[in-house]
């Protein structure tokens, strides 16, 4: 009898420590509205980093924080979902992987393809 308490315990036990932990909340961004604000985010710290680049009159914090700005009020979120959001896939490689992953893919398949010139060299007969 003590045998099968301690077993049922135990079986109990690991059933609530095992769960799954890449269950989703309500108050967090699920991982495509997610990967489009990040997407949107990291273009926005390209471009703030470009401005600054060319004018160093500008500060790339305020810069970016203005394009953020912008970012939320576009997907209709705040910046405490997004941060909150952000924080919960950071502590969740499981998830936050393959959303990263997927970015990567997005800007691979969207950056321009260059050509290589080739070069024509005069026969030497």
């Amino acid at each position: 009898m003590r045998i099968n308490t301690i077993f049922l315990i135990s079986l109990v036990f690991l059933t609530l420590s095992c769960g799954n932990k890449n269950n989703i909340p309500n108050d967090i961004l699920p991982p495509e509205k997610m990967r489009a604000v990040l997407w949107d985010v990291i273009k926005a710290e390209s471009l703030a980093n470009e401005w600054v680049r060319r004018d160093s009159s500008r500060n790339f914090m305020e810069q970016n924080a203005m394009l953020q700005k912008d970012i939320f009020v576009i997907h209709k979120i705040s910046k405490q979902s997004f941060q909150k959001s952000f924080n919960f896939y950071k502590s969740r490689p499981s998830i936050m992987n393959p959303l990263m992953d997927s970015l990567t893919n997005k800007a691979y398949q969207s950056r321009p393809v260059i050509k290589p010139i080739v070069s024509v060299t005069a026969d030497s007969l």
